[in-house]
């Protein structure tokens, strides 16, 4: 006999995955610019506050490895952060979830604003590193739920692609702003209004 058998399911899988909107149908959903542009605030916020981080803690006195420390609490953060999701959101409303998520980002980054010491620090990259891993997870399930599987690579793509560019965005508009002489803690804040933003977006 073979080692090597056809999986029986293989033919309905395939139809399945045929099920679902085009990518063009996409585009023209409310729901999934709401995601796209949930993702883009969330993504200038996140990343904005995480690069500056090590910068304001070593400006307000903290050892510079010891600031590099706190960072480095993000991804472990990040990686418990997708775990928990996805236990989360075969038990609870996906939209739900990932209000929470964006709301302790908010927190995060109004911690950030404050951070003088390492614990503090380490708290700030820890929450938002939890919220930006869960939301790695919320925005996918919620794709497949939406819109199906036939267009599901292309839709992920484009959401990641405004998370991506938010990405670039949000460090160079925090550093701007601190070479302006501004208040990285004022910066800090208003940075943080951005996620809150995303978390009553993603109510809809």
């Amino acid at each position: 006999g073979t080692l090597v058998r056809e999986n029986p399911d293989a033919h309905r899988t395939h139809a399945t995955s045929a099920a679902g909107a085009s990518w063009t149908e996409g585009l023209r959903s409310r729901a999934f610019w709401i995601l796209a542009i949930v993702l883009f605030f969330a993504s200038i916020s996140q990343n904005g506050a995480i690069t500056h981080l090590p910068a304001l803690l070593t400006d307000r006195g903290l050892d510079p490895a010891r600031a590099a420390l706190a960072v480095s609490a993000m991804g472990l953060a990040s990686f418990a952060g997708r775990m928990l999701t996805g236990w989360l959101l075969d038990r609870f409303p996906a939209p739900r979830v990932g209000v929470i998520l964006l709301a302790l980002s908010a927190v995060g980054v109004f911690v950030m604003a404050g951070a003088r010491t390492l614990e503090s620090g380490i708290a700030a990259a820890a929450l938002i590193g939890f919220g930006m891993g869960g939301e790695a997870d919320v925005t996918p399930f919620l794709l497949s739920r939406y819109f199906g599987l036939r267009s599901f690579s292309t839709l992920y793509g484009l959401t990641w692609t405004s998370y991506a560019i938010a990405g670039a965005i949000g460090p160079v508009l925090m550093g701007h702003a601190v070479d302006g002489s501004a208040s990285c803690s004022t910066m800090s804040v208003k940075a943080a209004v951005m996620p809150v933003a995303a978390a009553t977006l993603m109510l809809f």
